[in-house]
């Protein structure tokens, strides 16, 4: 699960409290509507990292979803499964080179129906999507949210 918090500054909250401004909830429905956007696109690009696969199981792909949640003080976005998919952690940070423990091969069934045996299974390098995620949303913060909330406060 990816999870970012967006708070506003003490300075910029304390002019929605005073009253300055009665739009301050209009005001945090803008920075979200944002948020929601910089989510679409970190969840596109997400999508854009996990190799596709020919499986018939579901797909890792289509089991993200985005949502934005209000907070005291700014507005939460979180990138999360639909439903657990137990092999998401072995597609992102890979997995190593695999011996028998008390056997001398490994063993299991080919695409064909037939056993394989081997003595070691090659592993391979993980995608690392949630990390390039990361490093996308860092990247892009600016270009979707403005940091001054001027133009949230100041905005028709």
């Amino acid at each position: 699960m990816i999870t970012i918090s967006l708070q506003l500054s003490n300075r910029t909250k304390r002019v929605f409290e005073k009253g300055i401004l009665n739009k301050g909830i209009e005001i945090y429905g803008k920075l979200r509507k944002d948020v929601s956007k910089l989510g679409e696109s970190a969840l596109t690009y997400l999508q854009s990292q996990i190799p596709v696969s020919h499986l018939a199981r579901p797909h890792l792909r289509d089991n993200w979803k985005k949502s934005t949640k209000m907070i005291p003080g700014g507005v939460l976005l979180t990138l999360s499964q639909k439903s657990d998919i137990p092999y998401t952690i072995f597609i992102d940070q890979g997995v190593g080179p695999r011996f028998p423990k008390r056997a001398k091969v490994l063993r299991w069934i080919g695409r064909e129906g037939k056993p394989i045996f081997r003595p070691r299974a090659k592993g391979f390098t993980g995608v690392h999507f949630i990390d390039h995620t990361y490093y996308f949303l860092t990247a892009n913060f600016a270009k979707f949210i403005d940091i001054t909330a001027e133009r949230y406060i100041f905005k028709d």
